[in-house]
Parts: structure tokens; C-alpha cells; sequence
């Protein structure tokens, strides 16, 4: 039996120094489907908090739960939780998104 890394990769990419976006790749899909529904906005908030004043420019976060499992090896599905926020000054504001 394979055993497998159940630590998440975490990604951080800042671009043009005015966004920021957090990929996060869970490794197995209990992690990703017991995540708590407001993990998203306690990441974002923390972001916030820790690099608006080193960036001041900042306008936007995006922070990304991903999980890809494999059915066989020709086959796989992807599971992703996205959530977007700008930053209106000295407020994060989350954006909504249409369902789809």
C-alpha cells in the first residue's frame, strides 16, 4: 500500500505587485471535503493583516482549495473551492460569484 502525503502544497503567487493568489493542493479528499466553510475567508484575512502594509498597491487575494483524484490512469476529476476579495483601502471585501 502506498502511503501518501497528506500535507497540503501551499502556493503563493503576488502579481504586478497587486494581487495575490493562494493555491492550495490537498493530497487526499477527507482533507479537502471536512474543510470548515469559512477557511477561505480566515486565510484571506490573515493576508490581509500580515502584507497590506508591506504592499500597499495590494487590490486583490484569491485563494484556492484544489484536489485532483485519479480514477484510473487514464481518468481523474477535479475538485477546486475558489473565493475572491479586494481590498478597498483598509477593508477586504469578498466578492461574490454566480453559480454555475
Amino acid at each position: 500500500m502506498k502511503k501518501e502525503n497528506l500535507c497540503p502544497m501551499i502556493l503563493f503567487f503576488l502579481t504586478r505587485t497587486t494581487h495575490i493568489h493562494s493555491v492550495l493542493i490537498l493530497e487526499d479528499s477527507t482533507t479537502f471535503f471536512s474543510l470548515p466553510a469559512n477557511t477561505e475567508d480566515t486565510i484571506a484575512l490573515y493576508l490581509y493583516n500580515h502584507v497590506i502594509d508591506r504592499t500597499p498597491q495590494l487590490r486583490r487575494i484569491e485563494i484556492i482549495f484544489n484536489y485532483e483524484e485519479d480514477l484510473n490512469e487514464r481518468a481523474s476529476i477535479g475538485h477546486s473551492r475558489t473565493e475572491e476579495y479586494a481590498v478597498h483601502g483598509k477593508r477586504l471585501v469578498k466578492l461574490k460569484h454566480d453559480m454555475e
